[in-house]
């Protein structure tokens, strides 16, 4: 019926690497006197393994593996700290995936990174992953009006406030996650809906789909969507000024003490987005 070959190295010479193939001489409902009912072939495949042995799995580990056996990243050019401290944050999220068809390097990253809740950023050459939580961290500054505190000074007149557009504010979401075994998506099954009441009171009933494909489990997959289910459920504030850059020594996704500036209260955490010099 087929033939297998384990280390086929001329089918796909653009990957740059040996692929397994099986080769299907005739489709199987095309076989006389046999009553095949479908074409489709099932095959039990084993993940990639690190040393051999432990299988991995760990949606911050999937992401650091990619970039360095597929985007061809030097190791030296992923930053360890980064990428492990999200593996933590990740310990009870599991990816468990078939890549059906090939995708630039780029974009599938990007897409599991927003499924595991995590941001890659790429800071002087070298790739970082942060595990996007939304619980006010220890603040890393404290910006003020005042740059004669020894705190970290604002530039006079440069803050600029905006907000997030209507646009965006979810009050549902309605995920479907990976298929089963089975390969079929029935009516039901490998879907699940949250809803935020508060918001659709608020701003009416606003449902958003989302594909986490990337995980079998469905609590799993629920975890990250009641993320972005209350992320998008407020309007939230941008907010983009200058400090004096000797002074202001933060990264992307750090917190900072926003409550000592004039226009906001005592207390008030932002998170950094971006920095600029």
């Amino acid at each position: 019926y087929y033939s297998v070959n384990l280390n086929d190295t001329t089918t796909f010479p653009g990957l740059g690497r040996a692929v397994t193939t099986i080769c299907i001489s005739q489709p199987l409902t095309q076989r006389d006197g046999e009553r095949w009912v479908s074409d489709e072939l099932w095959v039990e495949i084993s993940g990639f393994t690190r040393d051999g042995s432990t299988l991995v799995q760990n949606p911050a580990a999937v992401l650091r593996y990619i970039l360095r056996d597929f985007g061809s990243v030097p190791a030296g050019q992923i930053d360890s700290t980064s990428f492990d401290a999200a593996a933590a944050s990740l310990a009870n999220r599991r990816f468990a995936f078939v890549l059906p068809q090939s995708q630039r390097v780029k974009e599938l990253v990007a897409d599991l990174a927003f499924q595991a809740q995590c941001q890659i950023f790429v800071i002087a050459s070298s790739f970082y992953c942060f595990f996007m939580d939304d619980t006010p961290g220890t603040a890393q500054a404290t910006l003020e009006n005042n740059p004669d505190t020894g705190k970290q000074g604002v530039v006079a007149d440069s803050i600029e406030r905006s907000w997030l557009s209507l646009t965006e504010v979810w009050s549902e979401v309605n995920v479907k996650y990976a298929p089963d075994h089975s390969g079929q998506l029935k009516t039901g099954q490998n879907r699940f809906t949250l809803r935020d009441g508060a918001a659709e009171t608020n701003f009416g009933r606003r449902a958003h789909d989302l594909d986490f494909w990337a995980f079998q489990d469905i609590n799993q997959a629920k975890a990250t969507a009641q993320y972005y289910l209350n992320r998008h459920a407020n309007i939230f504030e941008h907010a983009r000024l200058a400090t004096y850059l000797d002074t202001m020594q933060v990264l992307p996704l750090d917190w900072v003490d926003i409550g000592g500036l004039d226009s906001w209260s005592s207390g008030q955490k932002a998170k950094v987005l971006g920095t600029r010099q």
